[in-house]
């Protein structure tokens, strides 16, 4: 459970660089290549939490 808890938190973590990163290059093709990424692991994440609350209550 802490496992899947500290994956959630280090992908959060690898958006927020990815989100530092973009905000520091003014390149268009960058954020047009990343936009979608972050998109995907935010619902991987999501995806992630869902499971855990129904691991919880189960």
């Amino acid at each position: 459970m802490n496992r899947i808890i500290q994956c959630s938190v280090n992908l959060l973590i690898i958006i927020i660089i990815i989100i530092i990163i973009i905000s520091s290059s003014s390149s268009i093709a960058v954020i047009i290549i990343i936009i979608p990424v972050i998109i995907i692991i935010i619902i991987i994440i999501i995806i992630i939490i869902i499971i855990i609350i129904i691991i919880i209550i189960i």
